[in-house]
Order: C-alpha cells, then sequence, then structure tokens
C-alpha cells in the first residue's frame, strides 16, 4: 500500500482512551500538521477564498507540560495562545447528546465559526453560502485530524451530536466572539 492508502485503511473513530496524560509537543505537533502553515506557506486544508473562517480551540485536560485550560491557535505565530485557565472538558462533555466519556479525555479540539460573517462574506453567491463553507472546512479539518492520528498512533472521533445551547454555555469563557461550535475532536492514547 502506498503512504495514504494505508493512513485511509488505519483512519477511524475511537471513543475509548486512556487516561494517561499526553505529552504537550504531541499536541503543538497536531494543531501544527493539521492547520499549521506548509513549507509553501500554505495551510494544510482548503477554504472558500482562503479565508479559513473555521478556528481551533484546544481543550486541554491532562496534557504534561500544558495547564489545563483554553487555548486558540495562532496560525501566523504558529502557537498555542492561552485564553483563559480552567478544566473545562467536563463541561463540554455535559453539552454533547451521548459522550460522557469525553470527560476524561487528555485534550480535545474545538473547531469553530462566526457563520454570519462568513454569510456576510459570501452573500452575492446566495443564502447561507458561507454557513456552508464553514461547514465544508470543518470537515476538511477533521479530515487531516484523523489522518494525523492514524499516522501517529492515538485516537480520534468527530463529535457533532452536542446541544447547540448547552455547548454556547460551556464555550462562552473561550469560544471566539460570534462563533458557533461547528465539531469537538477528542484526542487521545487508544487502548491496546
Amino acid at each position: 500500500m502506498t503512504g495514504l492508502t494505508d493512513l485511509l485503511a488505519r483512519r477511524r473513530s475511537t471513543k475509548a482512551y486512556r487516561r494517561d496524560p499526553i505529552d504537550a509537543d504531541v499536541l503543538r505537533d497536531l494543531v501544527a500538521t493539521v492547520a499549521g502553515p506548509s513549507r509553501h506557506g500554505r495551510r494544510g486544508h482548503g477554504s472558500a477564498h482562503a479565508r479559513y473562517d473555521v478556528h481551533i480551540t484546544v481543550i486541554t485536560h491532562a496534557v504534561t507540560g500544558v495547564a489545563a485550560a483554553a487555548y486558540r491557535y495562532d496560525q501566523p505565530l504558529d502557537d498555542l495562545v492561552p485564553v483563559t485557565t480552567g478544566d473545562f472538558l467536563a463541561a463540554v462533555a455535559d453539552a454533547t447528546i451521548d459522550a460522557d466519556w469525553l470527560a476524561d479525555c487528555p485534550a480535545a479540539l474545538v473547531l469553530s465559526a462566526d457563520t454570519a460573517a462568513a454569510d456576510d462574506a459570501f452573500a452575492d453567491q446566495g443564502k447561507d453560502r458561507g454557513t456552508r463553507f464553514c461547514w465544508i472546512e470543518t470537515g476538511l479539518i477533521a479530515q487531516n485530524v484523523y489522518l494525523w492520528a492514524a499516522e501517529t498512533g492515538f485516537g480520534t472521533v468527530l463529535l457533532g451530536g452536542v446541544d447547540d445551547d448547552a455547548i454556547a454555555a460551556a464555550a462562552a469563557q473561550w469560544l471566539p466572539p460570534g462563533h458557533i461550535v461547528t465539531a469537538v475532536m477528542p484526542v487521545g492514547t487508544v487502548p491496546h
């Protein structure tokens, strides 16, 4: 098999994680690989008109060398920037429809977008066009997370089943203004 074919064969959704902490360098590698600049200065995922409306907030729970907090990925700096301290993963788990187990994961990526701003930017293309592009971009980022997990031996799953009001309340301290959560992707070590 070729490299990509092999990765796609190993790509899977995982809802069981060991409680072991993950290393901060692993988390930084994940975010830099998924959304950071490539050697050509572009990102590893597509975005309509290269707007990159989907943002990544990293919620840490058990990451060695990193406090439990919410961090925003700053693509130009290629770094995680602290937003606010605290362990928010249990509140995110409570806002999902059926993912109580998320509370014990080492970390999660929360993908979000200001869909109203995106709709304004694409108003000449029709109603809700920007929202559509945000959902597509979320999917492209999610696939990159899955491929990273398959390559490194970690686990992830795309959680889209969230209560909109509950997740907005859980994320009020750290979600960028005007954003809605488009997906939650836990990251952790898979049990053997």
